[in-house]
């Protein structure tokens, strides 16, 4: 691996050189001028190495030292942002490399003079998220971002400096994350989902709420999002069990739309994917990643080459009203389980070939992101673009961005999975929210179902999927909110024996072209009783009838 830190040709830049050479051999360094100021590009590692990667792109340094340009992005971003202002009581610097603090500054201001204290990452959690959104944002790896509290008490961006003032720790702290950079062993990414649907009544178009036939927690649940002043939950949500290979993957999505399917078996019901299916409510195909260090460059290349690409086929207006909440842009949550959910696209679950396509890209960004800089996004007119549903602005970036995906290594292998993607982008086709995904997934229905009590034991039927709520045992559910679930106790009531705890996926050759195992454990048919107060609802005796009956 090669790497390369760009930085101001001053007394800092010369005492960062300085460490770097005492620590590696291979060092070499030039220099050069941008916008009137001196820099220096220091080289580290083989000249000939297969990867590359460059620390604070000049082009990125430059975007940033234009205020306007800065200001526009954070605020298109939903950051708040906007000049340092003297009544401020608290100025905040936080200095960044690759999403991790190196330090928090805090310099609290007063008549007597300003006071400046060193503080943790978990001692100010909120300014720390600002401040990663920012540096993530700028297309910086290493700044200070500063941010005051104002005197509306509210904290505010109000800068980047790329090539701030360093002390001799923070240079040493820089060098370990160098020498982290160059041996960390690469392993082979492990994915996840949870993509979310919602179900509507197909005379009415009216919503019927996921809670009406699903729990909370398993391998198909509810999302944690209610209905205002109701307890039911209106947003559906798989999670299948992640895997190494995204056909397995897939194939284990399948069988989580397949046990809904057995869940819902409603004829008279459509379920509904995409951006906001539904009016005012918004939904998510949001992608586990694990086996990969979370940083810049990863969640860059995610940006550029799976939201970006995924933008260009979703519906547009339905597309930008959900953005205006949710899905921006380097928009991931860490999880408990050591690795992330990436949360920009909307739900891709509108059939199984596009699933197919974004699980299969997703594995060849994140496995090859190191190969895949370009930044197609880093200026204020292109995020205006995406967050305005502006597909025509990014059509003449397309074949450089496929061309790019072209020279990773993963890509002739999964070519014929993604290559509808490209097809939809040129012969300009968005996928159809109002489609029944069952139909996209070639899910049979079953007869409409009349007995109302065989529907209601149908809801009640819940897996053991207790270690399917992380990735590495399944993505976990309820990803609007960041508290742990618990487990519903069970009472013994019914019991239903199961053949096996492994099931073979009929229409193999709709997963992939070489037979893929579903890998699960078997269903736990105890009926769930729920003490007052618990998450979730059964529905009584009819209650999922005359739900349909009257949205």
């Amino acid at each position: 691996m090669k790497l390369n830190v760009v930085y101001k040709n001053n007394q800092f830049g010369e005492k960062l050189l300085e460490g770097i050479k005492s620590h590696w051999k291979e060092v070499s360094c030039d220099e050069f001028t941008l916008g009137e100021i001196n820099y220096i590009n220091i080289n580290l590692g083989n000249e000939k190495a297969r990867f590359e990667r460059t620390i604070n792109h000049p082009q990125a340094i430059k975007r940033c030292t234009d205020p306007d340009n800065f200001l526009s992005i954070m605020k298109l971003n939903q950051i708040h942002a906007g000049v340092e202002e003297k009544e401020a009581s608290k100025i905040y610097e936080v200095l960044l490399f690759d999403m991790k603090i190196i330090f928090i500054r805090q310099k609290v201001l007063g008549k007597g003079g300003d006071k400046t204290k060193y503080m943790r990452e978990n001692q100010k959690t909120r300014v720390a998220e600002i401040a990663k959104k920012a540096l993530l944002l700028s297309g910086l790896d290493l700044a200070i971002v500063k941010i005051q509290l104002n005197s509306r008490k509210r904290l505010q961006v109000i800068g980047v400096d790329p090539c701030p003032d360093l002390r001799d720790k923070d240079i040493s702290s820089l060098i370990d994350e160098f020498d982290n950079m160059f041996n960390c062993k690469k392993r082979e990414v492990k994915l996840g989902a949870d993509p979310e649907f919602m179900i509507i009544n197909s005379r009415t178009g009216k919503l019927v709420s996921a809670s009406y036939f699903f729990p909370v927690q398993g391998i198909v649940g509810c999302d944690n999002i209610r209905l205002p002043n109701r307890q039911q939950r209106p947003v559906a949500e798989l999670r299948p069990k992640p895997d190494r290979s995204p056909m397995q993957l897939i194939a284990n999505l399948r069988y989580a739309l397949t046990r809904a399917s057995s869940m819902a078996p409603y004829n008279n019901v459509k379920w509904v994917a995409g951006s906001q299916p539904v009016a005012g409510y918004s939904i998510g195909g949001h992608i586990h990643f694990s086996n990969v260090d979370l940083n810049t460059a990863l969640i860059r290349a995610l940006d550029n080459y799976v939201g970006l690409l995924v933008f260009m086929i979703e519906k547009p207006h339905t597309a930008a009203r959900r953005r205006k909440k949710y899905g921006f842009l380097g928009d991931y949550r860490e999880k408990d389980y050591g690795g992330f959910e990436y949360r920009t696209p909307g739900s891709w679950l509108i059939s199984q070939k596009i699933a197919t396509a974004v699980i299969c890209l997703a594995k060849i960004v994140a496995s090859n992101y190191l190969q895949l800089q370009n930044n197609y996004l880093n200026i204020a007119e292109a995020q205006q673009a995406f967050y305005t549903g502006d597909r025509d602005y990014f059509k003449k970036d397309i074949e450089n961005i496929w061309k790019d995906l072209e020279y990773t290594k993963l890509f002739n292998k999964y070519a014929e999975e993604i290559g509808i993607i490209y097809w939809m982008i040129k012969n300009d086709i968005q996928w159809d929210e109002r489609m029944d995904i069952r139909k996209g997934w070639n899910i049979t229905t079953g007869s409409k179902r009349t007995n109302s009590r065989a529907a209601l034991e149908n809801s009640r039927h819940l897996s053991d999927d207790s270690e399917n709520n992380t990735i590495s045992g399944s993505s976990s559910g309820g990803s609007r909110s960041n508290e742990r679930r618990t487990g519903n106790s069970r009472s013994g009531r019914s019991r239903r024996s199961t053949n096996s705890s492994v099931r073979n996926v009929t229409n193999v050759e709709n997963v992939t072209r070489t037979p893929v195992v579903i890998q699960n454990q078997p269903l736990n048919t105890m009926v769930p009783v729920r003490a007052p107060g618990d998450q979730g609802r059964i529905v009584a005796p009819g209650g999922v009838r005359r739900a349909i009956m009257v949205s």
